[in-house]
């Protein structure tokens, strides 16, 4: 929000990096309002930012918890498909469905999808790419692969910049990759 507003962006930060930053109370509790701010890696804010601009929040101090945490719906939702879709290509779909009912009732998957938490945003971009390196294999025509090779190379790109832990499943595609023997999957 406050960088489309302002052109930078502002958030709250306890982080001693700031400097002197004045407190703020806002609804009944402490915040130091930082700008700019680089706390976290950009994707996650830019989306629940965008959600909220599209939910008509113009102003920081007016968003709603409610508001921000229906941002991690549409995240939740395609996590849940690329998983089903991943189980089903290992297993057949009576499996996969008992690991998605796994999978939704979950606590951490239950936890994450239910807060504002750029673990949301991580797990949805790593399935995506998971799946992508799937189709990969198995896609025998050159510009199928090509266009999975380029998601998967998409998916790798915007981990890190999802959460700093996203370096991990990046590492898991490359290692994929090396066990395939694939160089070009692998530079990717």
């Amino acid at each position: 929000i406050t960088l489309v507003r302002y052109g930078e962006p502002r958030s709250w930060s306890w982080m001693p990096a700031y400097g002197d930053v004045p407190v703020t109370t806002w609804q009944g509790d402490q915040y130091r309002l930082v700008r700019p701010w680089f706390d976290h890696p950009p994707l996650y804010p830019l989306y629940v930012g965008a959600f909220m601009r599209a939910a008509g929040v113009h102003d920081i101090f007016a968003v709603q918890l409610g508001t921000a945490r229906l941002s991690n719906v549409p995240l939740f939702c395609a996590s849940f498909f690329l998983f089903f879709l991943i189980a089903r290509r290992v297993a057949d779909e009576t499996h996969a469905l008992l690991a998605l009912a796994f999978f939704a009732v979950a606590p951490v998957a239950v936890w994450d999808g239910r807060l504002v938490m750029a673990e949301e945003m991580m797990l949805t971009v790593a399935l995506a790419g998971w799946y992508a390196l799937q189709r990969y294999g198995d896609a025998t025509a050159v510009r199928a692969r090509r266009g999975w090779l380029v998601a998967v190379g998409v998916a790798a790109a915007l981990l890190p910049l999802s959460k700093v832990a996203g370096l991990a499943f990046a590492l898991f595609y490359f290692s994929a990759a090396v066990l395939r023997r694939d160089r070009r999957l692998a530079a990717v």
